[in-house]
């Protein structure tokens, strides 16, 4: 199995810090927004290692419970690896955690039905609660190469590759009875994101007709007529939001446009990438290069978007520091939460 994600995390003393915009911007030089409130909390004191390429993450179990872990490098060669795993509160408060021991390979930690975790690893698929009491476990295909959840459907989506046949399989089974309601190929080079029982991937080439959908849902063929090289999210079942040409773009099933909107950070060699999308598909965040004004160095930095898709524009934006990873968005869509430089930040939303 091998699983995009990595995982660990514990409680000791914390600190929290209440920061000011320009605590965010150390790395990155970047203009950030003054009128966002943030919660900073140092993880150093838990045990998160020094170094910039720490393998972590950070997820929301709900509006106001956070599930954050990341990668302890063993002492010596002799010593397994080991994560650690958090659960916080909205204010940064560390309310359980538990160790994690797998290969970074090989484990997938993410948000799981009725507010828990899911812990894929070894073949098998744990189940935790929000205290992190494990509840049960079923078991993994050794073709498994990821897990994703989707808390609003509660739909869990388990990937398989089937390298001879040359393509993978999305399973999406329901996350409570674990019945599975649907399984979709999809090519074994390419990039999915998932809907309710449907998902689009996408192939190199040209944008236009780049990206299709499968699905038991809706038929989508009018999209082989759009420039979707970057879909972001399926914001219902038959509307789906890409980015192209610095533009965010919501389109219907039958290629009607729902809502077109200037992404600021025309930097295109990097493509916009999702960080979240509100439970009531209200607001959309993504993530965007942008291009510093004065920069004697690299000369670009990634910016978040908020965008409220009822109003049709864009509501927060606000610079990164250069080690900014990952990103999450709370449900309700009022908070951010990015790991950098070993603190996690909780960038409040308006």
């Amino acid at each position: 199995m091998h699983f995009w994600r990595k995982a660990y995390f514990e409680n000791n003393s914390q600190r929290l810090i209440t920061t000011i915009a320009i605590l965010l911007l150390g790395c990155s030089h970047a203009a950030v927004s003054p009128s966002a409130p943030q919660i900073a909390i140092d993880l150093h004191p838990q045990g998160f290692p020094p170094g910039l390429e720490i393998k972590s993450g950070a997820f929301y179990l709900s509006k106001d419970r956070l599930g954050l872990f990341f990668y302890l490098s063993p002492e010596d060669k002799t010593h397994s690896h080991a994560f650690r795993l958090m659960v916080l509160d909205a204010k940064g408060q560390i309310t359980a955690q538990i160790a994690v021991h797998g290969d970074p390979k090989a484990i997938d930690i993410t948000a799981g039905p009725n507010g828990g975790v899911l812990i894929g690893r070894e073949g098998k698929l744990d189940f935790y609660d929000s205290k992190l009491q494990w509840l049960r476990s079923m078991a993994l295909s050794p073709a498994t190469t990821g897990i994703r959840f989707d808390r609003e459907r509660n739909q869990l989506i388990v990937m398989t590759a089937e390298q001879e046949l040359g393509h993978r399989t999305a399973h999406f089974l329901n996350g409570t009875t674990l019945e599975e309601s649907a399984a979709i190929p999809y090519p074994l080079k390419s990039i999915a994101v998932f809907g309710e029982h449907q998902l689009v991937y996408t192939v190199t080439g040209n944008c236009f007709g780049s990206a299709h959908i499968v699905s038991d849902q809706h038929s989508w063929h009018s999209l082989e007529t759009l420039p979707a090289c970057d879909p972001l999210a399926f914001i219902t079942t038959d509307s789906l939001a890409y980015a192209f040409d610095a533009h965010l773009f919501v389109v219907d099933s039958t290629g009607k446009e729902l809502l077109r909107i200037p992404i600021p950070a025309p930097v295109t060699f990097q493509a916009p990438r999702l960080v979240g999308l509100s439970e009531d598909h209200t607001r959309l965040a993504i993530a965007a290069l942008k291009k510093k004004t004065l920069s004697s160095g690299w000369p670009y930095y990634d910016a978040v978007f908020v965008y409220d898709l009822v109003s049709k524009r864009i509501i927060f934006k606000q610079g990164l520091p250069s080690d900014a990873n990952p990103l999450a968005f709370s449900p309700d869509g009022h908070q951010l939460a990015i790991i950098s430089q070993g603190s996690l930040l909780l960038i409040q939303v308006p």
